[in-house]
């Protein structure tokens, strides 16, 4: 008598899912999974992505195929980075002997910082001025508005310590707004202006201004006195 026993090999993992939460755009994340081989026979297999949404998302896995041993047990490194701002839900596929299931869930939420502009209050020249008034001099509203923006690619490239020797294109960036402290005479009472902050995103912010110093910008070049082109004018 010829005696046999047939079975069918797959391949199970721990944890099922894996929710990689709340992070910057850009920031990369990993996770160590385990995978399982809970049958009587080596189990050969490949391994593939499939997005439910947004794809604009880097997954890599250390490994997209081999074979596990029966009853074997292999780990599996998975690295995570959002590339936009966007909810993510991707699908890790195992093909064994060509049949197809899903082996692990991954999730997570990409998010750039957020800050806003709540209240501004002034003294000195501009103490009697209305607070709609100041709040109008510094732009706030337009600032809040391009806070509250996804950046543009080539803003995301710019560092705060980036330092740039061009006088007429400092930082790359089309977020402009101007900030107004009126008029006033030399000698007289400085105009001192106090805005509160706040941070409206989901992660921690930080934040600096830069000035020209930090830029490397001649000041000689703000005291030129000589006429301006158009582009020039709006620096």
């Amino acid at each position: 008598p010829v005696v046999g026993q047939g079975t069918t090999a797959s391949l199970e993992c721990l944890p099922k899912e894996v929710n990689f939460g709340i992070s910057v755009v850009g920031e990369v994340s990993s996770e160590t999974v385990s995978l399982h081989n809970p049958y009587s026979c080596n189990a050969e297999y490949t391994l593939s992505l499939e997005y439910d949404g947004p794809d604009n998302c880097l997954i890599q896995l250390d490994k997209m195929g081999g074979t596990l041993s029966a009853y074997g047990k292999q780990e599996l490194y998975v690295k995570y980075q959002p590339l936009s701002q966007a909810n993510y839900k991707i699908r890790v596929i195992c093909t064994v002997n060509n049949q197809q299931h899903t082996l692990l869930t991954l999730c997570g939420e990409g998010v750039f910082p957020k800050l806003s502009f709540i209240d501004i209050r002034s003294v000195g020249i501009l103490c009697n001025a209305s607070k709609k008034r100041i709040w109008d001099l510094f732009s706030l509203q337009l600032l809040n508005k391009h806070l509250d923006d996804a950046p543009d690619p080539a803003e995301l490239r710019q560092l705060m310590e980036t330092r740039s020797n061009d006088r007429t294109k400092p930082l790359s960036t089309k977020a402009l707004a101007v900030v107004d402290f009126g008029s006033n005479t030399v000698g007289n009472v400085p105009s001192k202006v106090v805005v509160v902050m706040k941070n409206s995103g989901k992660v921690p912010s930080s934040f600096r201004f830069l000035f020209p110093p930090d830029l490397c910008l001649d000041m000689a070049t703000w005291a030129e006195e000589q006429m301006e082109d158009a582009s020039r004018a709006q620096e």
